[in-house]
């Protein structure tokens, strides 16, 4: 699939948007690393909001793509993007 600059320019902005949660929440906790969840940022939008079948109304929805992840250090990541695709989800 190829992307046109304005999608991909949304997606950059919505990963941004992320990378400022994960701050913020690593802030208000007082401690963590955000080296591996910032790097995941990219991916992680791109995924949920361009590439995932999902239903944010219905996360139960048995035919849901699943997203796997083996960096522990990448955790805080999933919140702030899910978050955002919650609040404000774009088209598929």
């Amino acid at each position: 699939m190829v992307y046109s600059k304005e999608i991909i320019a949304e997606l950059e902005g919505k990963a941004k948007q992320v990378r400022r949660d994960i701050i913020r929440m690593l802030v208000a906790a007082g401690s963590g690393h955000p080296g591996g969840s910032l790097s995941s940022a990219d991916i992680v939008t791109c995924l949920y909001f361009s590439k995932m079948r999902h239903s944010p109304k219905d996360p139960k929805w048995p035919d849901r793509d699943r997203f796997v992840c083996q960096k522990g250090t990448a955790r805080r990541c999933f919140t702030p993007a899910l978050r955002r695709r919650v609040i404000s989800p774009s088209t598929n």
